[in-house]
């Protein structure tokens, strides 16, 4: 009896630790393609916004990198790294989906936000993109 007790706790703990090792694969792949280990090994650490006469800008385009010696800020970092967690968080919800077999109307529901979240991912890093390769006058 006690055995058997002991063999269920310890068959939750390994799944529970296969899922905290799978977000925590999941956490670093999104931190080294939003460029987390650019801001963490840039010395000194890149500011989060410059100052540019009147203007702050958070995004640093690409044809001021070179003057400015910061090619990228960790108001940038930050930002890709959110859209690129609701683009999986979507495509994970997506997936969910389909564990709803006998009710359609909440797999609907569940794909429908699944893709309004892919969707404003691609569209705010397309818009990081563009922000980055603009040219500023």
């Amino acid at each position: 009896m006690l055995i058997k007790s002991l063999t269920k706790k310890l068959s939750k703990i390994i799944i529970l630790s296969k899922n905290i090792i799978i977000l925590l694969i999941m956490l670093l792949v999104i931190f080294i393609l939003s460029g987390g280990i650019y801001v963490v090994f840039t010395n000194p650490f890149p500011p989060s916004a410059i100052t540019i006469g009147q203007r702050v800008i958070f995004v640093i385009p690409s044809s001021l990198a070179t003057m400015l010696g910061v090619e990228q800020t960790s108001s940038e970092t930050v930002a890709v790294m959110f859209f690129i967690i609701l683009g999986v968080l979507g495509a994970l919800m997506i997936d969910k989906s389909t564990t709803f077999i006998y009710d359609s109307k909440t797999a609907q529901i569940w794909v429908i936000v699944g893709i309004i979240l892919v969707s404003i991912s691609i569209l705010g890093l397309m818009f990081l993109s563009n922000l980055k390769t603009a040219r500023v006058y």
